[in-house]
């Protein structure tokens, strides 16, 4: 039987692990297997070498694992998951955890000429789809073209709940953007994990005072459940932990204290699903532009 090894282990798939004696397949793509377990908990089995939280590296690629179809049962023991065709061996897997935030936060002007000079790389016409177009639009505030103005709608809106604390009217625009796109993650959730990852990695800038924070988290992943892809709800919870993608944080740490450098953390952003990056910078724009120093 064809196996595999797990290099490294985000800290929640091997909570998981520990805590499930089997998980069922979402499906499988070019990059990665989703697993899911009996409590709703995925794990990403990565044919990629970028790690998460929810993520497991796989030290090869297997054709088996790639054939994986939704409802297919994986074992789970102390050494491997086991699945009729493969075995994903986790008993050598180093257990991996995002870093705190660190560092000193940039001058306000800086943070906005970082995101700005970001923008303009990140909507390449060769980059995805998505949101990306609205990244300069939304950053000078000029509203885009007629095919973008409702999302942009719904982006301005955010920005005026967040920069004035009126959480209590977010509901209207998250329940418009969560789901919205398509994919294993749509548009819309992706730049609400942009958003909350920042808001909630970064605290000092945020607008909203910390129990307002709190009520918008919760806000966010009460909808997501409802709304929008198990992946997204999951990755959405841990972007209210101030946690996610190793790319997505070291964008998020490269725009606040400019460490890494941008040369680092935005060609590793842009590989981030096929428009995921660019639409997580969008609402790392969104929360980096509510702040009462960069507001409009």
């Amino acid at each position: 039987m064809p196996d595999v090894s797990i290099l490294q282990s985000g800290w929640l798939a091997e909570e998981t692990f520990r805590q499930h004696s089997t998980l069922k397949a979402l499906g499988a793509t070019s990059k990665a297997v989703y697993l899911l377990s009996p409590a709703g908990q995925v794990v990403i089995l990565s044919f990629d070498s970028y790690i998460s939280p929810l993520t497991c590296t796989l030290d090869r690629f297997s054709p088996q694992l790639r054939a994986i179809t939704p409802g297919e049962v994986f074992e789970v023991s102390a050494s491997a998951l086991t699945h009729p065709t493969a075995v994903v061996w986790r008993n050598a897997a180093i257990t991996w955890n995002a870093p705190p935030a660190s560092g000193k936060i940039l001058p306000a002007p800086t943070r906005l000429a970082l995101i700005q000079r970001a923008a303009e790389t990140a909507t390449h016409p060769l980059q995805g789809q998505g949101f990306g177009c609205l990244l300069l639009p939304f950053l000078t505030a000029q509203p885009p073209g007629s095919d973008a103005l409702e999302v942009y709608s719904h982006l301005m809106a955010l920005h005026t709940i967040l920069r004035t604390g009126a959480v209590e009217l977010a509901v209207s625009p998250l329940t418009a953007l969560l789901g919205l796109g398509r994919g294993l993650t749509p548009s819309g959730d992706d730049l609400l994990c942009g958003l909350l990852l920042l808001l909630n990695r970064w605290p000092l800038l945020s607008p909203l005072s910390a129990p307002l924070l709190e009520t918008f988290n919760q806000q966010v992943t009460a909808l997501a459940r409802q709304r929008t892809t198990t992946l997204s709800a999951n990755l959405l919870e841990l972007a209210a932990c101030g946690s996610g993608d190793e790319r997505l944080i070291a964008a998020v740490d490269g725009l606040v204290t400019s460490d890494p450098q941008q040369s680092a953390w935005l060609p590793a952003l842009l590989t981030y699903g096929s428009s995921s990056g660019t639409d997580a910078l969008l609402g790392m724009a969104l929360a980096l532009r509510a702040h009462p120093e960069l507001s409009f």
